[in-house]
């Protein structure tokens, strides 16, 4: 089986219950609603399949998208003017990152109008898809243990997955801001804003990851300084997002602040050494999210080895032995502090890669300079500049603008029209002139 790398997944929610659209939708022709439902229940089973591998991811983010163009169809039935949906589906999901045990289930009528459960499954199957893009491309970077090497191809076609996920997290944290998420958010907390946006800024810190890989792939034409430039910026960008993963979690009942109780489900928060107020902690509620978190924080760790050893093969490259020295004392000290982390399986393979290239390269410059150049070390070293090689500007998710049917094929019954989607006669007043009663039809017919 294929293993993930680089990129850790985020957990993917389940959908719980079926929904056969064509028994609440008042329509005269249920084709296409029939295939709604159809694509649902293939979209469900491929969520409920428990293995874990590239062949099911890929097979959740088809039926997903396929299904999601579904539900843009059927969000447009909720604005057409006279359609009464008086009867509404059960619906239920478990969240991906939310313990049931700890949380309970989310309750079947949450939702009591049709445009809620519309508007609640379009985040939840986004939010299904957009994660098995990121699975798919981990999945895709298949690095070889001897050199710790990924091929370019591989990489190229990671980034293109990862920008999907990206452009669709992004999509979703606008779409989303149209419901109130009170009723199912402790259940379900991927649907809270503050997780939305957190998960969109993981993506986004995804893409980056593979950026700079691919970037690696262009030496000598890509400047150290640069390549420094770029782990730096990523570097902030993923401890930002570990306490992005923290804040959310608060948000939306799964961690404790600082010195509170255990109410609302969180863990309790130990007074920090000295009196100071402890950080808030991720609950046991969202303990899949401290995989996620710790991730983030290792690979940062990782890229904050990375940044000045660049900066300091650029130097020596340029015979600036004295600043070479520099950078590399600064690297040897970060990469003392990676040693000093455990690794976990997705970022196993990076971190012996880095740890082995730069325990020989650091120690190697260090020693050049002396013992053999003997200049002298600057005392401070200047800021790296951070630089991000992708942003939120250039991603944009087009599918939202694609429709599976046409809402005037399902000739949907209009409250005031008869069978023929013509407007009703209302009946005769009592002594009312036949003639009367048929002109007054004719005129609301004309009006």
């Amino acid at each position: 089986m294929s293993a993930l790398n680089l990129l850790y997944p985020i957990p993917i929610p389940e959908a719980k219950t079926s929904i056969e659209f064509q028994d609440f939708i008042p329509a005269r022709k249920k084709d296409a609603l029939l295939k709604c439902s159809s694509n649902r229940k293939i979209f469900a089973r491929a969520l409920s399949d428990t293995e874990t591998s590239l062949v099911n991811a890929e097979s959740i983010g088809v039926t997903g998208a396929k299904y999601l163009v579904d539900l843009f169809s059927l969000a447009e039935i909720c604005t057409t003017p006279g359609v009464k949906i008086t009867r509404v589906p059960l619906l239920k999901w478990s969240s991906g990152i939310a313990d049931e045990k700890k949380c309970g289930k989310m309750d079947e009528k949450a939702f009591k109008n049709f445009k809620d459960i519309c508007h609640f499954e379009t985040v939840m199957t986004g939010l299904s898809v957009a994660s098995v893009h990121l699975a798919v491309a981990g999945f895709s970077l298949q690095y070889a243990k001897e050199t710790g090497e990924v091929s370019e191809q591989d990489l190229t076609h990671a980034l293109s997955k990862v920008k999907q996920a990206a452009a669709l997290y992004q999509y979703l944290v606008q779409y989303n801001a149209r419901l109130n998420c009170n009723a199912v958010q402790m259940q379900v907390p991927e649907i809270h804003p503050s997780m939305l946006e957190c998960f969109s800024k993981y993506a986004l810190l995804c893409l980056n990851q593979v950026s700079l890989e691919l970037a690696r792939k262009k030496q000598p034409v890509i400047k150290r300084t640069l390549l420094a430039s770029i782990a730096q910026q990523n570097r902030i960008d993923a401890l930002g997002v570990a306490r992005s993963i923290v804040q959310a979690s608060l948000a939306s009942g799964g961690a404790a602040a600082p010195d509170s109780a255990t109410g609302g489900g969180g863990t309790a928060s130990k007074p920090a050494a000295g009196g100071a107020s402890a950080a808030p902690q991720i609950g046991q509620q969202h303990r899949i999210l401290i995989a996620v978190k710790y991730h983030c924080e290792l690979y940062a760790q990782i890229m904050g080895v990375c940044a000045p050893g660049w900066m300091a093969e650029e130097a020596f490259e340029a015979q600036d032995f004295g600043t070479a020295e520099g950078w590399a004392k600064a690297a040897a000290g970060e990469l003392e502090k990676l040693r000093g982390m455990k690794s976990n399986d997705v970022l196993g393979g990076i971190r012996s890669r880095e740890m082995k290239y730069w325990k020989g390269k650091l120690q190697e410059i260090i020693d050049d300079n002396s013992s053999v150049y003997y200049k002298p070390v600057p005392d401070n070293l200047p800021p790296i500049l951070a630089r991000s090689i992708a942003s939120a500007d250039g991603l944009k998710y087009e599918d939202w603008q694609k429709r599976s049917f046409d809402i005037a094929d399902l000739q949907l019954e209009i409250e005031g029209e008869d069978e023929y989607g013509q407007p009703q006669m209302r009946p005769a007043r009592e002594g009312q002139d036949v003639a009367d009663f048929v002109q007054e039809a004719d005129i609301s017919r004309e009006m």
